[in-house]
């Protein structure tokens, strides 16, 4: 609770002092966490390659998985998927529902011969990845228990003086526009507080990573493999917020406000990728890579609007839209990974991988602007993460059975492990192949309905995902 008080407290202070977009730790979070995408069997494998390699996914996690190609090959891998959202605001229970379409992956692999020497064969290719689905519903209503969002306005207008509006947040500024704040003797005050508002937040948001690899691997000797990539990853985020106060007792002469937020996203991240596998016998395999910080170059625009209504004025006060537009920088953490595998002959395997990612690395940067408050937080309070994930597949002459487990652990204190489940199936002929696959993650969080502890919002996450794979080998 003591973290929370802080994170809440901090994101406060920024929304006064920060640019009107107020980016913060979470948007670092958002663009340093993946899913499990790829191709279906990667994807029934719940993406534990790291020591097997020959999947075009592998250039996105361990590169050298490249290297284990004997043959060139296409794969394509179109998904459906569907989220489900359930909240818990002041006992009050409420669900929203998302579905789409999506590519997991699109991408090729070219084999560039073999060699009579040690050095077997070099490989090469280029894979595009969905790493993220922003896609998503989220719905909050419940009855206030003695607080609103106006007070936070208060709170920060007067923290930042008479003086000084101009350093005051979109949502303060509107405050004072629509009459919810007022100044009386050199202060800000609320004339006709809402005591026990309903108050509903209802959020829209959608967009995606994707991530395009190169990729170049080479095999020495059938026993070490070695690949490097470089990833180029394209980011859209875009997210629709609607905020309501509503007095439902006629208590206040504040009938209700309503503040409506549009933010979009844009931008691209570059990062590099090195991995090994070492083959130790015919049924042991070890594997183990190194993904650097990805650095997204990122432009927000952002635009809110306020409404107020009152007992005894003919026409609402409206803040018309306040526009802006934000340069800036993030740098996600590092990644580390060690794998191993079992191999049972040409019947089956059993593979796991565990990540090391130290989310306190991530940061934020703009010309002209430090984010020192959003990165203390993400230096204080968030922590390292360990991931697993373990996969396993029987073979029986030309189909496959697929089934996987990954725990991705919690990277700060308003998050819960993320687990997720997977199973696929798959038919192999000499020059071509169909997978299918399906995923079932789960994962909770505190929400802040505004920046106080009492605003408190659980928040769990389920999701669903079912995908095929079309691969031509030649």
């Amino acid at each position: 609770m003591k973290n929370l008080i802080r994170i809440s407290f901090t994101l406060l202070c920024a929304a006064i002092i920060q640019p009107a977009t107020a980016q913060n730790e979470f948007d670092v979070l958002r663009y340093s966490q993946q899913e499990i995408n790829g191709t279906s069997k990667f994807t029934g494998m719940a993406g534990a390659v790291g020591a097997l390699g020959g999947d075009i996914t592998s250039m996105s996690y361990n590169p050298a998985g490249l290297a284990i190609y004997r043959k060139s090959e296409f794969t394509f891998t179109p998904l459906f998927y569907s989220n489900q959202n359930s909240t818990s605001y002041n006992e009050s229970q409420n669900d929203a529902n998302q579905a789409g379409l999506s590519i997991g992956n699109l991408g090729v692999v070219f084999h560039a011969g073999e060699n009579t020497g040690k050095w077997i064969g070099v490989n090469y290719g280029f894979n595009m990845t969905k790493t993220a689905l922003f896609t998503e519903n989220i719905f909050i209503q419940g009855t206030s228990e003695g607080n609103s969002l106006v007070d936070q306005y208060l709170n920060e207008a007067n923290n930042a003086g008479i003086g000084n509006m101009d350093n005051l947040s979109s949502g303060a500024y509107g405050a004072f526009h629509t009459y919810l704040i007022d100044t009386l003797f050199g202060e800000f005050f609320i004339e006709s507080p809402l005591e026990k508002p309903l108050q509903t937040k209802s959020t829209k948001q959608y967009g995606k990573m994707a991530e395009y690899s190169f990729a170049l691997g080479g095999n020495y000797d059938d026993r070490l493999y070695l690949g490097a990539s470089f990833g180029y990853t394209v980011v859209k985020y875009n997210s629709r917020t609607e905020y309501l106060e509503f007095d439902q007792d006629s208590i206040s002469a504040i009938n209700f406000f309503e503040i409506k937020e549009e933010l979009g996203v844009l931008g691209h991240g570059l990062n590099l990728k090195i991995g090994m596998i070492y083959k130790l016998n015919k049924w042991l395999r070890m594997g183990a890579s190194l993904h650097t910080p990805t650095k997204y170059y990122l432009h927000n625009e952002f635009e809110l609007s306020m409404e107020a209504q009152y007992d005894d004025v003919d026409e609402d006060y409206i803040f018309d839209p306040d526009r802006s537009e934000f340069d800036y920088t993030i740098k996600t953490p590092y990644k580390a990974t060690a794998s191993t595998a079992i191999i049972f002959g040409k019947k089956g395997l059993i593979s796991a991988d565990f990540e090391f990612v130290d989310y306190s690395t991530g940061s934020l940067k703009a010309l002209g602007y430090s984010f020192s408050d959003a990165n203390n937080i993400i230096e204080d309070d968030f922590k390292p993460a360990f991931n697993l994930r373990v996969g396993a597949e029987w073979r029986v002459h030309n189909f496959s059975l697929r089934a996987g487990y990954a725990n991705y652990g919690s990277p700060d204190v308003l998050s819960s492990a993320r687990t997720t489940y997977t199973g696929g199936i798959g038919w192999r002929e000499k020059d071509f192949f169909v997978d299918l696959a399906y995923a079932l993650s789960s994962s909770s969080n505190t929400h802040l309905l505004y920046n106080t502890v009492s605003s408190n919002t659980e928040i769990s996450s389920v999701r669903h995902k079912g995908m095929f794979t079309v691969g031509i080998n030649f």
